[in-house]
């Protein structure tokens, strides 16, 4: 078994440092996206999701400029078991909510996506947990 190289401690913090820009960038187009009126989004249902969108987002601001901080392996599992029960939460929104107005074949695709997505992320929180508590991953 080859043992995985992790990346230096600065390409780390420059990730994170990534990672917040982008979700900054996330959060104001989102924020935007009533004024830029794209054609499939229902505004009337889209606030209901925001709320759970903006708690998701400013959850991986927090966490990312926490890693910059503190770079530990266990703060990093810890913080993606959170971050995917946000995520979860986000599209479970997304599905009951559903604040789309998409054409007939895509509106059939998109709703059984979110639920898909939904098992993805908890089995992936299942195996982040696992990860955490035998110190295995990366």
């Amino acid at each position: 078994m080859t043992q995985q190289v992790q990346p230096s401690r600065r390409a780390r913090v420059f990730g994170y440092a990534i990672t917040i820009a982008i979700t900054v960038v996330i959060w104001v187009v989102l924020h935007l996206a009533r004024r830029l009126g794209p054609p499939f989004i229902d505004f009337a249902r889209f606030p209901m999701v925001l709320a759970a969108l903006d708690l998701s987002l400013g959850a991986t601001i927090l966490l990312n400029a926490i890693y910059i901080l503190v770079d530990s392996r266990l703060l990093r599992a810890v913080g993606q078991v959170i971050l995917n029960v946000l995520s979860i939460n986000v599209l479970r929104q997304f599905y009951r909510i559903y604040p789309f107005d998409l054409p007939g074949a895509l509106d059939r695709l998109v709703r059984p996506l979110f639920l898909a997505l939904i098992l993805a992320l908890v089995v992936a929180t299942f195996v982040q947990v696992a990860q955490a508590l035998t110190n295995t991953g990366n």
